[in-house]
């Protein structure tokens, strides 16, 4: 084990042991080795020459090899050969591979370079940017060790240079102070980054030029900012001549670069952040000139190729040079600008002695000559097919397959074409349930969390709606497995800020089927697997969420997704199904005016008034405050006709008086949430609500169905049940004139309203007369309603211009009651004279503050 521990060091160590390795195929001659490990104490030496594979086959992977480890994996009656997840585990290492498909390799030997033909000038205004991506061998952590990277001067040595010392880059910028002296100043700028051996870094070099103020160079590595600093430009109309990259030009052994070069770019601009950012992304494979958006295997955001892509980085393009493009020792410039005719002659660059190009193979691409990535799909076949198959195993498998996809967009095109996620899902119906572990749950979320950041909706919706919805799959896993699934789903994928359209794998109805397939609240077991009701809930709030997020998302709402929610508040009976399909009905017709018109045209008020007939308390409830949630939400225009042509209120009252005696504290709350239009989401029966004082009555018709229903008498015959509801009634009726009491006190257009009621008076009447013999209860009962007619007949004579008519009318019918027998006392308590004062008083308040208004309405009093 030792040995092989000192190998993978040692290939670690330097590129052309790498090489060598490849170069000798020692992958047959390992896999033979690791099948002799038969014993326990040989594991952990399978596993070292596992990871050695792996090293060797990331940096170059021939077509032959990965044949060799796929038919090692070939199982062999009914038995996975020994290893199997080892070698699944070194295979994962292949789309994890950081090295470019092609390179420039400097041996840093003396002379070793790239040199740039001659430029007849040097872009200034704007700026220019320099881009390249590097590594370094060892050899620079060598004292007195300066490798340059590149070097654009003029004969004179005007221009820029950059180089490694001490680990860390430094720039230099040499410019002229003047033509008298002749002087030259040179400007050190240090990158204070460390850099590491055997790792790749894109070094991205922006120099911006200001008319009016100090220039200033900025130096980005892999795409964060890492110096900011001023320096003076080079004015000259010199050319540069003396152009290299990978050496000054002594081109010593001390400054000769010893790494690799994948390309070099120079742009006649000053790339902001989130371009450098991009540039980054696309990866150090990419080796073109930015025009087209598939030209390139790296699967990118959708906000990158806008960057990208957008022309501005192809017009502002002067030269690129990568290995791709050579033909010997002469490197061809793929960049072509029309636009830019910096060169004096030929734009192509030579390869200098101890500069060659170094090819490798990527996983994807061989795997492409092989027929693509179903060549893995026997091997999730074996899972079932096999005796000896783990969840170790499974989950191995799934993640060497997502991470194939996620590093190829050629992968996920196919993936996406020949629906290859459905036939996975198929094969796994199959397996034992224990092999859908948390791991491989974990893979598919991590190839979702990508397909979602580069924006990749059709492969996004298949794996979600072959895959992740796939219910006869997951529900039979534990329950904490179920719980992450649909939280992912709904937090992530559905609700994200800036997620895909996934509305063709995960609508309303779907959600639906799959509440009432296999998440009700009556079983408690779905397919062998024990559910508790905690957990059933869980995972019907996060589904009911992901139905909430498709819906209000997008600007214009499907029909059928409004249609699903009604047909399942008519069908179910399950009053805990009907209350969380309404409560997701009122967060929608709250949150999002787009389900107003699909809402209309269903008749989905017909659907609330037929729910407001259902035994059920809450289900009431939620039908009113819905239809409150909704009313508030439509146009004036159709509330008004609601509430003009159709009688809604009426219905209200009856549907209501229908089903109760008594008028509960959640009924009550409803009902007066409605009335001043405030709808809470929740069902408060604890306590009454907490009035605003400063709560305005949107809809006064409520203030005659509250009291209709507070009046109602029992019907039931056992009087103690009576009794209770009796003294239920009471409270509701005691709460109900205090908060009508306090609301008028504030308000005068509260008090308008109310009096331009028809025959309010009656009610307030009704009120009185019902609990005037009912103790102390019913005494504090008629005091409010005292209190409210001095304070409404007040208001009437002092603000009014017919206020005296609203006296005569209410005499008129006290006068009614009298003659009918049900005589009405006249007289006025204590505790109704303090309240007539206190609203004499705030009435006298504002008429100080108004003293012109009141001024004439006396006038207009005495004259009648």
């Amino acid at each position: 084990m030792e040995v092989w521990q000192r190998l993978i060091s040692i290939v670690n160590r330097s590129l052309r042991n790498v090489q060598m390795c490849c170069t000798l195929a020692l992958v047959p001659h390992c896999l033979q080795l690791i099948s002799e490990c038969q014993t326990e104490n040989d594991d952990a030496i399978a596993s070292r020459i596992a990871e050695f594979i792996g090293t060797i086959t990331s940096y170059d992977l021939a077509t032959d090899e990965l044949k060799i480890l796929l038919k090692s994996l070939t199982a062999s009656k009914n038995s996975w050969p020994l290893h199997s997840t080892k070698i699944l585990t070194a295979m994962r290492m292949l789309p994890r591979r950081t090295v470019p498909e092609i390179m420039f390799n400097f041996v840093g030997d003396s002379g070793s370079a790239i040199t740039i033909p001659p430029l007849a000038r040097w872009p200034s205004n704007p700026g220019f940017t320099v881009n390249m991506w590097i590594s370094l061998d060892p050899r620079f952590l060598l004292p007195n060790y300066k490798p340059y990277l590149y070097w654009f001067k003029t004969g004179r040595g005007l221009g820029y240079a950059a180089n490694i010392s001490n680990q860390c880059l430094c720039l230099e910028t040499v410019t002229g102070k003047g033509q008298i002296t002749g002087k030259m100043t040179k400007t050190p700028s240090k990158v204070e980054r460390r850099l590491e051996p055997h790792t790749w870094y894109m070094i991205s070099v922006v120099y911006v030029y200001h008319r009016m103020k100090s220039c200033e160079v900025m130096c980005y590595i892999n795409g964060r900012l890492a110096l900011r600093q001023d320096l003076a430009f080079v004015n000259t109309s010199e050319p540069f001549d003396k152009c290299y990259i990978g050496s000054s030009p002594r081109a010593t052994a001390e400054t000769a670069f010893c790494g690799q070069i994948s390309s070099i770019s120079l742009f006649g601009d000053c790339l902001t952040a989130p371009t450098v950012s991009a540039l980054h992304r696309l990866g150090s494979d990419y080796r073109h000139a930015f025009q087209h958006s598939n030209e390139h295997d790296t699967p990118i955001p959708a906000s990158d190729q806008n960057i990208v892509y957008n022309g501005k980085l192809a017009n502002s393009l002067i030269f690129s040079y990568n290995p791709k493009a050579c033909n010997g020792q002469l490197s061809f410039e793929v960049a072509q600008n029309p636009l830019y005719d910096y060169f004096v002659n030929s734009s192509h660059a030579i390869l200098l002695e101890g500069v060659e190009t170094v090819a490798t193979r990527k996983v994807q691409g061989t795997l492409h000559s092989l027929g693509g990535i179903q060549v893995l799909l026997p091997l999730f076949e074996q899972l079932t097919s096999c005796h000896d198959s783990t969840p170790e195993l499974c989950s191995t498998l799934l993640w060497l397959f997502v991470d194939l996809i996620k590093c190829s967009a050629t992968c996920q095109a196919y993936v996406t074409t020949n629906r290859t996620l459905l036939v996975i899902a198929h094969l796994l119906h199959d397996v034992p349930v224990e092999y859908l572990s948390e791991s491989a749950l974990d893979a598919l979320l991590s190839l979702g969390r990508t397909l979602a950041d580069i924006k990749h909706g059709p492969l996004l919706n298949s794996l979600i709606g072959d895959v992740l919805l796939c219910t006869e799959l997951w529900v039979r896993t534990p329950p904490h497995i179920q719980v992450k699934l649909y939280s992912v789903i709904s937090t992530e994928f559905v609700g994200g800020a800036d997620s895909c359209d996934v509305r063709a794998s995960l609508n309303v109805a779907r959600i639906i089927h799959i509440l009432q397939e296999y998440y009700t609240t009556e079983q408690s077991q779905t397919q062998g697997r024990a559910l508790s009701k905690e957990d059933i809930n869980s995972i019907r709030a996060f589904l009911l969420l992901s139905a909430k997020q498709s819906v209000m998302k997008y600007k214009v709402t499907e029909i059928e997704d409004i249609s699903s929610i009604l047909c399942y508040l008519v069908t179910n009976t399950c009053e805990d199904h009907v209350v969380d399909m309404l409560q997701l009905l009122l967060a929608l017709t709250a949150e999002h005016s787009a389900v107003l018109p699909r809402f209309d045209e269903l008749g989905g008020v017909k659907v609330l008034l037929l729910l407001l007939k259902q035994e059920s308390e809450t289900v009431r409830i939620f039908a009113l405050k819905t239809l409150g949630s909704y009313l508030a939400a439509c146009p004036p225009k159709q509330s008004n006709k609601l509430l003009t042509k159709s009688g809604l209120f009426g219905i209200i009252a009856e549907s209501l008086a229908s089903k109760s005696d008594v008028v509960t504290i959640a009924t009550y709350n409803a009902l007066f949430e409605l009335m001043i239009d405030h709808i809470s989401r929740q069902r408060n029966a604890d306590k009454f609500m907490d009035i605003d004082p400063d709560s305005i009555i949107k809809y006064p018709q409520l203030l005659e169905v509250i009291a209709v229903l507070l009046l109602k008498q029992p019907t039931l015959t056992d009087s103690a049940e009576n009794t209770d509801n009796d003294q239920g009634n009471m409270s509701a009726c005691k709460e109900y004139l205090t908060s009508l009491m306090l609301i008028m006190q504030r308000s005068r257009d509260n008090r308008r309203t109310l009096l331009s009621q028809n025959g309010w008076q009656r009610w307030l009447v009704g009120i009185m007369m019902r609990w005037m013999g009912g103790g102390s209860e019913g005494q504090h009962v008629t005091n409010l309603a005292y209190s409210l007619f001095q304070t409404l007949l007040h208001h009437a004579l002092q603000w009014e211009q017919d206020g005296w008519l609203v006296w005569v009318e209410t005499l008129a019918i006290l006068h009614t009651y009298q003659c009918e027998g049900k005589g009405v006392p006249l007289t006025r308590t204590e505790e109704e004279g303090e309240n007539y004062d206190s609203c004499r008083a705030d009435d006298e308040a504002s008429t100080t503050s108004e003293p012109n208004k009141v001024l004439e309405r006396s006038k207009l009093a005495e004259s009648k």
